[in-house]
């Protein structure tokens, strides 16, 4: 789940249910990353448009800002330019037929990164719109 050797901050208000969301950072600095997201459910690692579908069936859309976060999780990759941090600018969530879409803006290193996550049957796109 979280690399043997980095530190692990559980970000605990975005909890629900089995699914945890960590920020990870490489004491060492060995890597050219040195931080990464994690999330996972009942103790396992999601990644990628499976886990992102798996979150968006199992969490409540009541909160988009909320959600936003913890889909930042799995959409957020730290680079050797920016951080990993998930901070959200804005968030809406909209029922579309067979799935739904997030318009999420996140705060990168202090730029706007306007994202649109949709879920349509399983489908999961993820395209960054323009600002």
């Amino acid at each position: 789940m979280i690399p043997e050797g980095w530190d692990a901050e559980e970000r605990e208000d975005l909890r629900e249910g089995g699914w945890r969301f960590y920020r990870a950072v490489d004491p060492t600095f060995s890597e050219s990353v040195s931080e990464m997201n994690v999330v996972t459910r009942d103790g396992e690692r999601v990644s990628g448009p499976a886990g992102i579908h798996a979150l968006l069936e199992d969490l409540p859309h009541d909160d988009a800002a909320r959600l936003a976060a913890q889909v930042g999780h799995l959409v957020i990759e730290a680079t050797s330019r920016s951080s990993g941090r998930v901070n959200v600018r804005e968030a809406s969530v909209r029922d579309v037929p067979g799935g739904l879409v997030l318009e999420a803006t996140y705060d990168r290193d202090g730029a706007p990164w306007p994202l649109t996550i949709a879920d349509q049957g399983g489908e999961v796109t993820v395209q960054r719109r323009a600002r």
